[in-house]
């Protein structure tokens, strides 16, 4: 940290090389920026930009808690409470989750750079419409707008709670339309003797809802662009290990516009299932090819996200509780001031058009 310039050398000893460049230097690369220490790249243009023109200097930091499945492994917070995500990522680095896309859209709004809530309305109004609901509302309104189900059949749906609990259910004798009773069938259960028949039928309109908006939509390089765009730095260690074991600091390097994010989907499988007692919103997954997903429970355990492969890591929370990542109580100088100012609320001048109902 007192080396004017770059490259140090550290005694290496018995740490391990991967270690110490991907986790001691990842508490290092926040240090640095806040102390202005020698980076190359364009995180001050972000720190200007998101933060005003003191930029890093004065933030506090907040380390992620979790190893995988969300976007930032560290926080930087400034006095007046405005944030830069941060990715510490070593060599090669990692893919990160989605956040709260509604947030990075408030954070963009905020810079000055109003183009993604005009140029992306209807992504935007499709996370609204999450955001706004609850489990069983938010893809059942989606489905209205997608044409799948009418706003009439919404309470149709709602009324298989009533049957919770009932060993010898039959959809064909329940009072819904054809079309539910389509939807209720089109999904394939792992166990149908513990289906939950409001889950089951829920969640089928989920994952169809899902499909629609990954292949028929925008959604996918929207939310990629947005997220890209937002206050989110990624952070590089370059660093190298010499033959008499030193530790070889070449320096640090940033990049934003973040190029991280190629895909970002709406995905069902970690809070929708046929079985269980179902909570949690629709998820956003990073980086997977948007693509029509089969709508059965079986889908929903083997390739729920954080099984996915190696080098992606998922979000495994829903709209509701994504704004916890960025707002969770910090500690130290400034914490205080930090967590004071929220964050303003969706509208329809921050999303460009008012929500679509029919």
């Amino acid at each position: 940290m007192n080396s004017p310039t770059f490259p140090v050398a550290v005694d290496g000893g018995s740490m391990d090389f991967t270690g110490f460049r991907d986790y001691f230097c990842e508490m290092l690369q926040p240090a640095v920026l806040i102390n202005g220490g020698q980076v190359s790249g364009n995180a001050a243009q972000a720190a200007e930009l998101f933060m005003g023109k003191n930029g890093f200097s004065d933030c506090v930091v907040s380390f992620n808690k979790n190893v995988g499945g969300e976007l930032y492994d560290s926080l930087l917070v400034s006095p007046e409470g405005k944030q830069i995500k941060l990715s510490s990522k070593g060599a090669k680095g990692a893919m990160a989750s989605s956040v709260n896309l509604l947030k990075a859209v408030q954070e963009l709004e905020a810079a000055g750079m109003k183009q993604f809530a005009r140029k992306y309305a209807e992504p935007i109004a499709i996370l609204n419409v999450i955001d706004n609901g609850n489990h069983d509302s938010g893809p059942l309104n989606l489905a209205v707008q997608f044409g799948i189900i009418s706003e009439a059949e919404i309470p149709q749906v709602m009324s298989l709670a009533q049957y919770a609990g009932v060993k010898k259910f039959d959809i064909d004798n329940v009072k819904i339309s054809k079309n539910l009773k389509k939807l209720y069938k089109d999904r394939t259960a792992d166990d149908v003797s513990k289906v939950v028949p409001l889950n089951h039928l829920v969640s089928s309109i989920a994952y169809k809802v899902c499909n629609e908006v990954n292949t028929k939509t925008n959604f996918s390089d929207a939310a990629a662009d947005i997220l890209n765009n937002s206050a989110f730095v990624q952070m590089y260690t370059e660093a190298t290990k010499s033959k008499d074991g030193q530790y070889i600091i070449q320096g640090f390097r940033t990049v934003w516009p973040s190029k991280l994010f190629t895909n970002v989907t709406l995905e069902a499988q970690k809070s929708y299932s046929s079985t269980s007692s179902s909570s949690g919103k629709l998820v956003f997954n990073i980086n997977k090819e948007p693509k029509a997903v089969a709508n059965t429970e079986k889908a929903s355990t083997t390739d729920a996200p954080g099984d996915s492969e190696a080098g992606e890591m998922v979000d495994n929370m829903g709209a509701d509780k994504l704004d916890a990542v960025s707002n969770k109580r910090l500690t130290g100088p400034g914490a205080r001031a930090a967590k004071a100012k929220s964050e303003p609320k969706m509208s329809a001048d921050v999303l460009g058009r008012e929500r679509r109902t029919r």
